[in-house]
């Protein structure tokens, strides 16, 4: 599809209208979502498998099937996102559903702008999103789901996740997470149950925990202004990050829409991060 086209058509949107179920219909018929997200046949499945031989292998409560299940409400914010803001390169915590919709933007993006993006950019791979799964059994299944047509905008990978401390509060860590500058994050993992690990006899992999991840501290001052971070309801989570990122961040909570938005809000760094800035506030 055309950058034009789809710039038209997003122009009549806003993103408190991903609650409304009309609204989200018709997005999803325009850029033809259903069908990117279409359920896997049986031999697609990683290893031939609808779901694992065990559900404890993917780290969820045995009656939770839920990743297999797009809500698509979610889904068309995500991409509305990124088309709206022009966003280069997305870092993913969690990988699903909303890899695939999220790389399908960046395609549309990409085929627009992969010119000026190689001239004006100094990231190796523009438009292009970095998935990190807290399961490898999920990160196959997301590879799977985006298929050959969207695999060259997509990186999917998997990690195990640690428990340790920040500030000697509690929280969760991949032990890899992918080496990239994101300007819009998309915080949907890990859960509470990827770490296994406990500290003084406190285990987070509990019905009665909730997720606490914290990566985001450690990069926090190589992020660029303007970016964006989207969180999918942890709200518990959001106010640990909020007590202890730095910088100068503009936190909204749609409650709608059960997700967070925090902005990075301050002047560029110089010429190169105002150029960035300026591409994506032009159109």
């Amino acid at each position: 599809m055309q950058y034009k086209k789809a710039k038209d058509f997003i122009s009549e949107y806003e993103l408190t209208d991903f609650t409304n179920e009309k609204k989200v219909a018709r997005y999803v018929t325009f850029f033809n979502l259903d069908k990117l997200c279409k359920p896997l046949d049986e031999d697609q499945m990683p290893n031939g498998q609808l779901f694992p031989v065990s559900l404890s292998i993917i780290n969820l409560p045995n009656e939770d099937i839920s990743p297999y299940r797009p809500v698509f409400g979610d889904l068309c914010r995500l991409h509305y996102i990124v088309l709206s803001n022009k966003m280069i390169n997305v870092l993913e915590f969690g990988s699903g559903f909303s890899s695939v919709v999220i790389s399908h933007a960046l395609m549309i993006l990409k085929n627009e702008f992969h010119s000026w993006a190689n001239e004006n950019l100094r990231s190796k791979d523009p438009f292009k999103l970095f998935s990190v799964d807290e399961n490898e059994y999920f990160s196959n299944l997301t590879t799977k789901r985006i298929g050959v047509s969207l695999q060259e905008y997509a990186s999917i990978s998997s990690s195990n996740v640690t428990l340790k401390t920040h500030d000697s509060r509690y929280c969760t860590f991949f032990d890899n997470v992918p080496n990239v500058s994101p300007d819009f994050i998309l915080l949907d993992g890990p859960d509470q149950y990827a770490a296994k690990d406990s500290i003084n006899g406190f285990q987070i992999s509990d019905a009665a925990r909730m997720p606490m991840s914290a990566d985001i501290l450690g990069f926090e001052f190589f992020l660029n202004p303007g970016t964006l971070i989207l969180v999918d309801g942890r709200t518990a989570n959001v106010r640990f990050l909020k007590q202890y990122l730095k910088r100068n961040w503009i936190h909204t909570h749609d409650v709608d829409g059960d997700v967070h938005y925090l902005v990075l809000n301050e002047d560029p760094f110089g010429a190169y991060s105002k150029s960035i800035i300026d591409f994506k506030n032009n159109n």
